[in-house]
């Protein structure tokens, strides 16, 4: 049997905007600055971090944060890398 490396939470309207969303904990990193920890990801079901930036469509995850980065915001957070990656094992069936 495969070894979890994540598990899913939560899935179903987001209690800011009732869109639907998927919060996601991974239970390894390979960050360094964290360790070994879990993490926990909010995303948009159905669409990619990306995407959903590039519509504006992430309200129901990210809020009205004057810091997204659609808004123009200095959100630290490379969408392309960790969150893409999460989503898309999401995708694959990859976490229970």
């Amino acid at each position: 049997m495969k070894k979890q490396n994540g598990v899913i939470l939560y899935q179903g309207p987001s209690l800011l905007d009732s869109s639907p969303i998927a919060v996601i904990a991974t239970l390894k990193t390979s960050n360094r600055k964290t360790g070994g920890m879990a993490q926990s990801w909010i995303l948009k079901a159905g669409m990619s971090p990306i995407e959903s930036k590039l519509a504006k469509a992430d309200v129901g995850n990210r809020g009205s944060s004057s810091k997204r980065q659609n808004l123009g915001g200095d959100c630290y957070v490379n969408l392309g890398q960790a969150p893409l990656a999460i989503y898309r094992a999401s995708k694959k069936g990859l976490y229970d």
